[in-house]
């Protein structure tokens, strides 16, 4: 297990990645990236239909920023695991 502040670190790295396939529309890269379990959960035309949809109501990105990221090793209704939950 790595610990907490490269686990941390190295899942904004990758939630950065997979936001701006989004933001250019690269939706299937987007969900390529993406967990597995969000893929067995989620088909790529679902994905793409629903993002798309959701970027029509709320436009562009003008900007982003972290407010907080966290660690854990147990979430509720997931096996456990490494998780980190950013806002």
């Amino acid at each position: 297990m790595q610990n907490i502040e490269e686990a941390e670190q190295a899942a904004q790295v990758a939630a950065e990645k997979w936001l701006t396939q989004i933001d250019f529309a690269n939706y299937d890269e987007s969900w390529n990236l993406a967990a597995e379990s969000f893929k067995a959960q989620v088909a790529l035309d679902e994905w793409k239909e629903s993002i798309k949809a959701v970027q029509e109501q709320f436009g562009i990105v003008l900007s982003r920023a972290l407010l907080s990221k966290q660690f854990y090793t147990e979430l509720p209704g997931a096996p456990d695991g490494e998780y980190v939950i950013m806002q």
